[in-house]
Protein backbone atom coordinates (compact mmCIF):
# COMPACT_ATOMS: atom_id res chain seq x y z
CA UNK A 1 0.00 0.00 0.00
CA UNK A 2 2.97 2.30 0.58
CA UNK A 3 3.57 2.26 -3.19
CA UNK A 4 0.19 3.95 -3.62
CA UNK A 5 0.63 6.53 -0.87
CA UNK A 6 3.89 6.44 1.10
CA UNK A 7 2.74 9.06 3.62
CA UNK A 8 -0.66 7.52 4.35
CA UNK A 9 0.62 3.93 4.59
CA UNK A 10 4.01 4.41 6.26
CA UNK A 11 3.44 1.71 8.92
CA UNK A 12 1.55 -1.57 9.11
CA UNK A 13 -0.78 0.05 11.65
CA UNK A 14 -1.67 2.68 9.06
CA UNK A 15 -3.42 0.10 6.90
CA UNK A 16 -7.05 0.41 7.93
CA UNK A 17 -10.25 -0.23 6.01
CA UNK A 18 -11.25 3.42 5.87
CA UNK A 19 -7.86 4.35 4.36
CA UNK A 20 -7.76 1.45 1.89
CA UNK A 21 -11.30 1.83 0.47
CA UNK A 22 -10.40 4.55 -2.07
CA UNK A 23 -7.71 2.28 -3.56
CA UNK A 24 -9.70 -0.97 -3.80
CA UNK A 25 -12.22 -1.93 -6.44
CA UNK A 26 -14.47 -4.76 -5.33
CA UNK A 27 -16.40 -6.86 -7.81
CA UNK A 28 -18.91 -9.42 -6.71
CA UNK A 29 -17.83 -12.86 -7.96
CA UNK A 30 -21.13 -13.45 -9.72
CA UNK A 31 -20.65 -10.31 -11.80
CA UNK A 32 -16.92 -10.68 -12.57
CA UNK A 33 -16.18 -11.24 -16.26
CA UNK A 34 -13.09 -11.53 -18.44
CA UNK A 35 -12.20 -9.40 -21.49
CA UNK A 36 -14.56 -11.48 -23.69
CA UNK A 37 -17.49 -11.05 -21.30
CA UNK A 38 -17.33 -14.64 -20.02
CA UNK A 39 -17.89 -15.24 -16.29
CA UNK A 40 -14.66 -15.64 -14.32
CA UNK A 41 -16.29 -18.03 -11.87
CA UNK A 42 -18.48 -21.01 -12.65
CA UNK A 43 -21.77 -21.35 -10.77
CA UNK A 44 -21.40 -23.13 -7.46
CA UNK A 45 -22.71 -26.68 -7.48
CA UNK A 46 -23.64 -28.27 -4.19
CA UNK A 47 -24.59 -31.80 -3.35
CA UNK A 48 -25.97 -33.21 -0.12
CA UNK A 49 -24.04 -36.22 1.13
CA UNK A 50 -25.16 -38.28 4.11
CA UNK A 51 -22.34 -39.19 6.48
CA UNK A 52 -22.57 -42.19 8.76
CA UNK A 53 -20.39 -41.43 11.76
CA UNK A 54 -18.72 -44.38 13.43
CA UNK A 55 -17.30 -44.36 16.94
CA UNK A 56 -13.75 -44.03 15.57
CA UNK A 57 -14.78 -40.76 13.89
CA UNK A 58 -15.71 -38.95 17.10
CA UNK A 59 -12.99 -36.27 16.75
CA UNK A 60 -13.89 -35.62 13.11
CA UNK A 61 -17.57 -35.44 14.05
CA UNK A 62 -16.85 -32.89 16.79
CA UNK A 63 -14.72 -30.86 14.39
CA UNK A 64 -17.45 -30.96 11.73
CA UNK A 65 -20.11 -29.78 14.16
CA UNK A 66 -17.84 -27.08 15.61
CA UNK A 67 -16.94 -25.71 12.17
CA UNK A 68 -20.60 -25.83 11.09
CA UNK A 69 -21.62 -23.87 14.18
CA UNK A 70 -18.81 -21.36 13.65
CA UNK A 71 -19.88 -20.80 10.02
CA UNK A 72 -23.51 -20.32 11.09
CA UNK A 73 -22.41 -17.92 13.81
CA UNK A 74 -20.22 -15.95 11.38
CA UNK A 75 -23.01 -15.76 8.82
CA UNK A 76 -25.41 -14.51 11.47
CA UNK A 77 -22.87 -11.91 12.60
CA UNK A 78 -22.69 -10.51 9.11
CA UNK A 79 -26.44 -10.01 8.94
CA UNK A 80 -27.14 -9.20 12.58
CA UNK A 81 -24.91 -6.33 13.67
CA UNK A 82 -26.45 -6.33 17.14
CA UNK A 83 -25.47 -9.94 17.96
CA UNK A 84 -22.91 -10.79 20.62
CA UNK A 85 -19.26 -10.88 19.56
CA UNK A 86 -18.40 -13.92 21.66
CA UNK A 87 -18.06 -17.42 20.22
CA UNK A 88 -20.91 -19.90 20.65
CA UNK A 89 -20.63 -21.89 23.89
CA UNK A 90 -20.31 -25.28 22.19
CA UNK A 91 -17.54 -23.96 19.92
CA UNK A 92 -15.66 -22.65 22.94
CA UNK A 93 -15.96 -26.06 24.61
CA UNK A 94 -14.92 -27.98 21.48
CA UNK A 95 -11.82 -25.83 20.88
CA UNK A 96 -10.84 -25.54 24.54
CA UNK A 97 -11.12 -21.74 24.56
Amino acid sequence: MALLDAEEFNTAGGIRRDKVVPFVIRTEKRQAINERGDPLFLPRLTKLITVSWKERHELQKRLYHSVTEYVRWGYDQRYDRTASTSLPDDLDAATGH
